[in-house]
């Protein structure tokens, strides 16, 4: 029998759930606040909750935070979530990290915790960076309220997913024009059919849609807290379908949170106050409590009810791995880029996928393209890289697929090293594997990868964009390239052999540029390791920084034909007992037939500038 508040509401006919009033829940001001802080900077702009004024909430270190943590879903065996996301997070620069803080911030408005736990889960993050900032004290009473409305407590095995729903939501978000913007958070009709019509395709939630639903529901309640409830989706449904409330909505098939405010207005205009959907007097009418195991639907929800006990997540350090490969050890093993630079070239190379470094020759863009690749991957695993040279002879049938002859007087379909990368890739997603590519632009690019290069686009890397190869096993096989597989190339465009490559090639490729390097870093990294006197380094330094100027100056050649710090950087642990003839060594073997192939057309200014690098030596 429907409860007698509700027999009285049909007989005066007093309200018709207009939706006047608000689904806010009373005594979490300061958690609305800061939630409403948090849509003005993060949705409205792109600055930060913790640091306003600093553009935090942007696409690059969303792109950057999403690729790290929605990308490599299983790149740890750690199955607790904060040991598991240091890892992820390993390396990146100081925003990511910040990044990553505030979005925990936000998840963490609907937990049922205590300030202390959340300020410990946040300040942790924080903590994994050296530069990134405190935690803001502003803040600290945001902490206090819980912006979802149900019992019990949240079960750790889905926080991933919510965290990524979170994550994932507002990358779409800030593919929309601001207008669109402005837009969405005028209309909360607009922005619910934009929020729930996100089809998530990150390694994490391409197969997992619902398991962050409950985040999808807080971003209604956070961006739009006078209309869409703070509950569970799943409780959402079995309000708006209970019996008894059946007379209080207009239409029988009016959608979820429509017939919930014509429900919550008929209660709240019959008893005079603001009503709790949980309170037991309204619960009994559409959730009656039961004992036993909780439904299924609670479980996948991510919300577990009482009186399960959920174990906290220790909040244990990152175990050291002595195999572990990072920025750090690209400085420590002799290259001369600030440490922000290399992090600049990682963050470009995961957001587009595909990475070339061009520069002049003997600016170490072979060595460094590998030493990215370990830096990417984590480790210093050879089993996830491969390397290849182009030449002008080389051919699809090489690079992807092609007939070749075998020992047996036939011919046999091969897969080149492209396709068995794009295979190991593909069979082991938690882990990145690497493409080297040298000399990308000596041989046709476009014509070696064929139809792969379509599928190179970080935008294509999904099945249902495979494609048929030229040579394929069988006529319905089709191939697409994992998200895991990067692709670094290297380019030298001081060879005047060799054509640029085609405009379809270069816009599915990032670029980096590389100098030569000859400031203090490679004057200690010599010092140190060669035992080169520092006054000789120093003078070798203003030598070819003279002659970088000539070259950079002549109409004919230009600052891309500069000599590198490579011609002058012995190998690691090469002592040079006497350091003037080994320049002169290097003068007369490297650099000096350099310079005659410049200016081939003028072997007198050739002779010159070798002339002028050994003046006095």
């Amino acid at each position: 029998m429907a409860p007698s508040h509700l027999r009285v509401v049909r007989a005066r006919n007093k309200m018709t759930g207009s939706g006047t009033m608000s689904a806010r829940l009373p005594g979490a001001e300061s958690t609305y606040d800061v939630a409403r802080q948090w849509v003005d900077r993060a949705l409205r702009t792109d600055d930060s909750l913790f640091t306003p004024g600093t553009p935090i909430w942007t696409r690059r270190w969303l792109n950057g935070l999403h690729e790290r943590f929605l990308e490599q879903p299983a790149a740890s065996r750690i199955r607790e979530f904060l040991p598991r996301l240091h890892q992820q997070l390993a390396d990146g620069p100081a925003e990511v990290y910040q990044l990553m803080a505030e979005t925990l911030f936000v998840h963490l408005l609907i937990q049922d915790r205590t300030i202390a736990t959340k300020r410990e889960r946040i300040e942790t993050v924080l903590g994994w960076h050296p530069n990134t900032v405190p935690f803001p004290e502003h803040l600290n009473d945001g902490l206090s309220g819980r912006l979802v409305d149900a019992e019990g407590g949240f079960g750790n095995k889905y926080i991933s997913y919510q965290v990524g729903t979170l994550i994932e939501s507002v990358v779409h978000w800030k593919n929309l024009e601001s207008s669109d913007h402005e837009r969405l958070i005028q209309d909360p009709w607009a922005f619910r059919d934009f929020l729930f019509t996100i089809r998530f395709t990150s390694s994490l939630l391409a197969n997992k849609q619902k398991s962050g639903d409950l985040e999808r529901h807080m971003l209604l309640h956070i961006v739009h807290p006078d209309t869409f409830e703070p509950m569970l989706g799943n409780d959402k449904s079995r309000l708006a379908r209970a019996k008894a409330f059946q007379p209080l909505v207009p239409e029988p098939n009016l959608d979820t949170d429509r017939a919930i405010i014509h429900i919550r207005g008929s209660l709240e205009g019959e008893s005079g106050k603001h009503i709790r959907f949980y309170d037991e007097d309204i619960r009994k009418y559409w959730k009656p409590l039961r004992k036993g195991n909780p439904p299924v639907e609670e479980l996948e929800s991510g919300i577990v009810p009482s009186p399960i006990k959920v174990s906290p997540t220790p909040f244990l350090p990152q175990p050291k791995d002595a195999s572990r490969y990072s920025i750090n050890d690209i400085v420590s093993d002799g290259c001369f880029l600030e440490s922000s630079s290399l992090e600049d070239f990682l963050e470009h190379w995961r957001m587009k996928k595909n990475l070339i470094l061009q520069g002049p020759p003997g600016t170490g863009k072979t060595w460094l393209a590998r030493k990215l690749a370990y830096a990417l991957i984590g480790r210093k695993d050879e089993s996830k890289v491969a390397s290849v040279q182009f030449h002008p002879n080389l051919s699809y049938e090489d690079f992807v697929r092609g007939w070749r002859p075998s020992g047996e007087g036939r011919l046999d379909l091969v897969d080149g090293p492209f396709l068995s990368m794009v295979d190991a890739a593909r069979s082991d997603p938690g882990w990145r594997y690497v493409m080297v590519i040298e000399e990308i632009n000596r041989g046709n690019p476009a014509q070696v990868f064929g139809e792969m290069l379509t599928l190179l686009e970080a935008d294509k890397r999904r099945k249902d964009e495979a494609l048929g190869l030229s040579y394929r096993r069988s006529k319905d096989e089709r191939v697409y390239v994992p998200k895991n597989l990067y692709v670094i190339g290297t380019m030298n465009i001081a060879d005047r052999s060799l054509a640029l490559v085609d405009l379809a090639f270069r816009r599915r490729f990032a670029f980096e540029e590389l100098e030569p390097e000859l400031g203090q870093r490679w004057l200690d990294w010599v010092h140190e390791k060669s035992g080169v006197d520092i006054q000789l380094l120093q003078d070798i330094r203003r030598r070819l920084l003279d002659l970088n100027q000539q070259i950079a100056d002549d109409r004919t050649l230009g600052h891309q034909f500069r000599i590198g710090h490579s011609y002058v950087t012995p190998p690691p642990g090469v002592a040079i007992r006497d350091a003037p003839a080994w320049f002169r060594r290097v003068v007369e073997k490297e650099i000096g037939p350099l310079l005659v192939e410049y200016w081939f057309d003028s072997p007198e200014t050739a002779q010159q500038a070798k002339s002028d690098l050994l003046q006095g030596m």
